[in-house]
């Protein structure tokens, strides 16, 4: 189990997790629905760091090996809220099959995200 492996586990049966260290992971998500976009500023790690977004804003990052469409889901700072996030504690029972491992681009874009997010 390292850093950029995915696998799936006991969390969810519909979407695997991306493991961050020995005792985190990050839930991997569909992509937010226009709906879930209202009012609320999606953006790829790489546009967040140059738009600089003042509001309420994320980022999500797609991933790449998946056995569907998926994405990394974080929520950029912003003063007064408090975002949920899918970031996990496990153990390594809680992984129950390996998927791939994330590729060196997606896993830098990842963590660009996380950096921002400043969940790093």
């Amino acid at each position: 189990m390292q850093r950029g492996d995915v696998w799936w586990s006991t969390y969810d049966d519909e979407f695997p997790v991306v493991v961050l260290s020995e005792r985190d992971a990050v839930q991997i998500v569909a992509a937010a629905t226009p709906e879930q976009r209202r009012g609320y500023v999606l953006l790829a790690p790489e546009e967040a760091v140059e738009a600089r977004p003042t509001g309420l804003a994320g980022i999500e990052v797609p991933l790449d090996g998946l056995p569907r469409p998926g994405v990394v889901r974080l929520a950029l700072p912003h003063q007064g809220h408090i975002f949920c996030t899918w970031r996990l504690s496990l153990t390594r029972e809680d992984l129950t099959s390996y998927v791939c491992r994330l590729s060196p681009a997606t896993m830098s874009r990842l963590e660009l995200g996380l950096r921002l997010a400043e969940m790093e």
